[in-house]
């Protein structure tokens, strides 16, 4: 699955999505898409992996991790990833020190599908104001 051959070397945030699809044409198979992106010192994006997997597994995650970990990639500071927990599972087994932060998108998506669909714009410019405040203490606002 990974391809070996490439060194890494990126001291900084690994940032990591994953993307999942159906295919059409009626073929139901599910085609699942494991991505790394590594982000360097000085903010530039750098796409690690792209690989098939046949699901969002830790194994699978695992099979990706240790492949940029035998190719040198340094442990990350941080990962930010979606809801699957296949990579945070692979994750604290092959990088235990990297700190894991939840995809505000996707974070932001889950909590929207839980609010009536006239609250949402106001509850979604409200979760964008947390997320993009610069201190926990503005974000928290001065009712807490």
């Amino acid at each position: 699955m990974p391809r070996s051959g490439t060194s890494l070397e990126l001291p900084s945030p690994t940032f990591t999505p994953t993307a999942s699809t159906k295919r059409s044409e009626g073929i139901t198979e599910k085609l699942c898409v494991l991505v790394v992106i590594g982000v360097d010192d000085q903010g530039r994006k750098h796409l690690l992996t792209l690989e098939n997997g046949t699901r969002e597994s830790t194994q699978s995650w695992r099979e990706v991790l240790i492949d940029l970990k035998s190719r040198g990639m340094n442990e990350p500071l941080l990962a930010i990833g979606d809801g699957a927990l296949g990579f945070w599972a692979a994750l604290s087994e092959i990088y235990p020190e990297t700190k894991h932060q939840r995809c505000w998108f996707h974070k932001t998506a889950n909590i929207l599908n839980y609010v009536p669909k006239s609250l949402r714009p106001k509850v979604k410019e409200d979760i964008h104001e947390v997320w993009k405040s610069p201190t926990r203490d503005h974000a928290k606002g001065p009712d807490d």
